[in-house]
């Protein structure tokens, strides 16, 4: 599991990096834990902590609606308003708990905003029994949106360190495939 800022460790009362105990949440952890629940939106949340199963696919990077009807049939669907190019894998367990260890974070997103138009790439869906949610990656823009189907429920900028660590396992992932 990757951990960006702070020692992350499985004994009970442990020190973190910053002189606080585990367990017991500063004023920043809060306010940093309200700003993912604000932006992922608490039935993304949900979703991404119970997935079970994810999926990648390859997106075009421009909205659906900048494509005729003609050019559009020639994509492998739409996804939460973007143009699949082709389907990708499916995620191993390891995969998807290094992908959502990074995405809940609240450390791993910035309080900027978007710093390039957002054109994303990549968009990985997590199913639990009955649910699912996509998380969007644009890795250009080190940004990423989540949504239920077409329900856009927000994102944020994330950090460059999260950023470089998303590309990576994006690759690690593409290569398999």
């Amino acid at each position: 599991m990757l951990s960006f800022g702070r020692a992350r460790s499985g004994s009970e009362g442990a020190t973190d990096t910053t002189g606080h105990h585990e367990g017991v949440m500063s004023t920043r952890e809060q306010l940093y834990q309200a700003i993912i629940v604000d932006r992922i939106g608490d039935r993304a949340l949900s979703t991404l902590h119970g997935a079970k199963r994810a999926n990648l696919v390859f997106l075009t990077g421009q909205l659906a609606v900048e494509y005729s009807a003609d050019e559009l049939a020639r994509f492998d669907g739409v996804l939460c308003d973007y143009p699949i190019e082709r389907k990708g894998p499916n995620l191993d367990p390891l995969e998807i708990e290094e992908l959502r260890s990074l995405l809940l974070d609240p450390y791993n997103y910035t309080l900027d905003s978007y710093r390039c138009g957002f054109k994303p790439q990549y968009a990985v869906t997590f199913f639990t029994d009955s649910d699912s949610v996509t998380a969007i990656l644009s890795i250009g823009c080190a940004s990423a949106l989540f949504c239920h189907a077409t329900e856009l429920h927000g994102g944020g900028v994330v950090t460059t360190a999260c950023g470089t660590a998303l590309q990576e396992l994006v690759g690690r992932i593409v290569v398999g495939d």
